[in-house]
């Protein structure tokens, strides 16, 4: 994923908002909606919380959304709520026990950054 600065993220929004209009239950946009909130605030905020709740709502367990949605919840794990925690620690959990999707849990593991996201993780992948 390229990163935006905040002018770029703020067009990126409005067009995604105008996708959501019309496919409202696309988990992708949602987090992509998230993703560039998250770099407009420059913080897990509310608003960017609501919009990772609404992508999971559209899609709980999703093979295209999960790598870049849980890297950032893991990347932001002390910012984010118990329930977004919660729904990332089942979509890892679920991916795990499938063999096409391990490997990329573990890429997802070697992407996190933040340190109690990345204990997290260890823990939820224990054998």
């Amino acid at each position: 994923m390229r990163l935006l600065d905040a002018g770029q993220a703020r067009q990126a929004a409005s067009l995604i908002r105008r996708e959501l209009d019309l496919r409202p239950y696309d988990a992708s946009a949602w987090c992509r909606l998230a993703a560039s909130q998250l770099t407009i605030s420059r913080r897990v905020d509310t608003q960017v919380q609501d919009l990772l709740r609404r992508s999971y709502a559209a899609s709980a367990i999703d093979v295209e959304v999960f790598a870049w949605r849980s890297a950032l919840i893991f990347n932001h794990w002390s910012e984010v709520s118990p329930g977004l925690r919660q729904a990332a620690v089942d979509e890892v959990r679920a991916m795990d026990g499938i063999w096409e999707t391990k490997p990329q849990v573990a890429t997802l593991a070697e992407a996190v950054r933040d340190p109690t996201g990345s204990l997290a993780l260890a823990i939820i992948r224990k054998p």
